[in-house]
């Protein structure tokens, strides 16, 4: 006769399992002060091989990895081996190229291959950034120069990798979604990372180095800048102005989720927009408050009476928490937009005009050489209209706004066909979020920073994946192209 062993299962008791949590959160807070680097390294590594084991292998997972060392990395440190264009986010974006080449050779390769208008805008766009390239070769370069301009080329082909990944790789909302999610996350905690700094008068990027990496300039920080008795932060972003820009145009999408991802708890939907709406007065600058202004403009009309009244109360609420907190910071921030010619920064940016003029004066139409005014030759032009006229020439910059005006025209393209409450607002959110970026193009050079570029690229691809899956639930790939371009 067969015997049966049996084995009687032994509960654990109630306190087990709560005490294994707390163990491993000391060990990781242990872990976090005695070795910073090594803890952000295993952390990445872990979150960065969880996402590729559960996540779909698709464009939200490539862009999301971009994005992880985007956000989190300061903006001032590369691989050593490689560079200034050395940077994962670049080798990602160029990665993301490839595979975007490759995928529309092979067929059936799961890309998009219905009309996309903004891949019609970046072929322009390219046209001009090329036509800036050569123009920089007539006339004599310093290798400096040289490989200026060879970078530029790099960085924009990473950007555009990653902008026609993100139009034509996600093939449904609920991914579109999630890529919107992270993006939202990312800048949250570059905001906490701010609000630390600000709070604490300590600079916690310097402890975000991974092995590896250098500085790329050892004289710079974007940390302890200071305007009057304030210290502005920068997080791990390239300069404050940068910092307030990302989270501003942030903003609209941390709103949108923050009023239609019901299915989350409170905490979850509106925590990410107080942290975001804390950090933003603490870059103390003026370019945060222009871009949440565009927001503002953008948004509100859309909204009715209930948003309007909720959100104008959270910002009376916000706006006396900060004050109370930081006696005296909104009221810094107000009085520089009346300073004029009092303020060194703004008489900095106009004093370049006259010498600007003249420059692009000697080659208005096609510039003097994509990526060759350099600051260090020359002077920092905190205008990056005035930097393309300067760089690709009118014609450059032109197509560069039409490739921008395709990425607003195709988000509000997906809001006017859209039924559903949530793809509408979508859809205006992401058209608040890229003018909110590109408003900010008259007070800094906003393409010299790698956070703020790559947001605007990725969102204007955001804008042609939301467009493209509200034709698609429409049923209009059939539709005659003379039809489809003029509802656009």
């Amino acid at each position: 006769m067969a015997t049966t062993l049996s084995v009687e299962a032994t509960e654990s008791p109630a306190w087990a399992r709560p005490a294994g949590y707390g163990l491993l959160g000391l060990l990781a807070l242990v872990m976090a002060m005695t070795m910073p680097v090594l803890f952000v390294l295993i952390l990445l590594v872990l979150i960065l091989v969880s996402m590729w084991v559960h996540s779909p292998r698709d464009g939200t997972t490539i862009i999301t990895f971009a994005l992880l060392p985007l956000m989190l990395v300061p903006a001032n440190f590369v691989i050593e081996a490689l560079g200034a264009a050395g940077t994962p986010p670049t080798i990602i974006g160029l990665g993301a190229m490839w595979w975007w080449l490759q995928s529309k050779i092979v067929p059936n390769s799961g890309l998009a291959r219905s009309d996309q208008p903004i891949r019609w805008a970046l072929l322009a766009l390219w046209l001009g950034l090329m036509t800036g390239y050569a123009t920089a070769y007539t006339r004599p370069l310093s290798g400096f120069e040289q490989r200026s301009t060879d970078r530029h080329i790099l960085l924009y082909l990473a950007m555009t990798g990653l902008c026609l990944l993100a139009a034509d790789s996600i093939t449904t909302r609920h991914r579109l979604d999630t890529l919107l999610r992270r993006i939202v996350g990312l800048t949250t905690v570059l905001s906490m990372i701010g609000i630390f700094q600000f709070l604490f008068s300590f600079d916690i990027s310097t402890a975000l180095r991974p092995p590896g990496f250098v500085p790329l300039d050892e004289t710079f920080s974007g940390f302890g800048i200071d305007r009057n008795q304030f210290t502005r932060v920068a997080a791990t972003a390239g300069h404050p102005i940068e910092f307030s820009a990302v989270v501003a145009c942030t903003i609209p999408l941390a709103l949108h989720f923050a009023f239609y991802d019901t299915h989350r708890s409170t905490l979850a939907r509106w925590g990410p927009l107080v942290i975001l709406g804390f950090a933003l007065p603490m870059s103390v600058s003026r370019t945060g408050f222009l871009s949440l202004a565009v927001v503002a403009a953008v948004m509100l009309p859309t909204w009715d009476r209930q948003k309007r009244v909720l959100v104008g109360g959270a910002a009376i609420a916000g706006s006396l928490a900060i004050t109370v907190i930081v006696p005296g910071l909104l009221g810094l921030i107000r009085d520089s937009f009346f300073l004029g010619s009092t303020d060194n920064s703004i008489t900095g940016r106009t004093n370049d005009y006259a010498l600007v003029s003249r420059l692009i004066d000697e080659r208005p139409l096609f510039g003097r050489g994509f990526g060759t005014f350099i600051p260090v030759d020359y002077f920092v032009l905190d205008n990056q209209w005035l930097l393309f006229i300067l760089e690709i020439g009118i014609f450059g910059m032109l197509l560069f706004i039409a490739f921008v005006i395709t990425g607003i025209c195709l988000a509000r393209g997906a809001r006017r066909r859209a039924v559903d409450p949530s793809t509408r607002h979508l859809g205006q959110a992401l058209t608040a979020s890229i003018a909110c970026n590109v408003a900010t193009f008259i007070t800094y050079d906003v393409m010299s920073f790698r956070i703020a570029a790559t947001l605007l690229f990725i969102s204007i691809g955001a804008s042609a994946a939301l467009w493209r899956l509200v034709r698609e639930e429409r049923g209009e790939l059939a539709a005659p192209r003379r039809r489809r371009f003029a509802r656009l």
